[in-house]
């Protein structure tokens, strides 16, 4: 079933209605509900956004994209399971907490990181975040 490209459905209270959201955790379903929780974390933090469903990735606009959430790819160190979080931001952020960063486009960093637990979403990954959506904002003007 393809799931590339499904727009998220919600309830009036924000809550996901929508069928891709399961089928994108299907091979690692224990991540769901963290996923969730991230997200409407997220949410109550930086205001509402579009949440698109792809096959390797659930990404995050407002307006354009600024974070994208995916399953893992590597074991933490302390073994928790945990939800890979990538975010894009204009200049390198050099932290312990983020194992890998590139730099596709000039001026435009991909930093990647992991959230296994709410506890996680501290005020320095949310500005990380929050600076991102801001920088998606003049990203996507500039090219209008």
């Amino acid at each position: 079933m393809e799931v590339k490209g499904a727009q998220i459905e919600r309830t009036e209270d924000g809550a996901v209605n929508d069928l891709s959201v399961d089928l994108f955790f299907m091979k690692q379903p224990e991540l769901l509900l963290l996923y969730l929780e991230i997200e409407r974390a997220v949410r109550d933090r930086l205001g509402d956004f579009e949440v698109v469903v792809q096959k390797s990735q659930i990404t995050w606009k407002g307006p354009g994209s600024f974070a994208a959430l995916w399953l893992p790819r590597w074991k933490r160190p302390d073994g928790r399971i945990y939800v890979g979080l990538s975010f894009f931001l204009e200049f390198q952020v050099e932290s312990p907490r983020i194992p890998y960063s590139t730099e596709p486009y000039p001026n435009r960093w991909t930093h990647h990181t992991s959230v296994a637990d709410l506890g996680e979403l501290d005020e320095e990954l949310m500005g990380w975040l929050y600076l991102s959506k801001e920088f998606s904002g003049r990203r996507r003007r500039r090219k209008s």
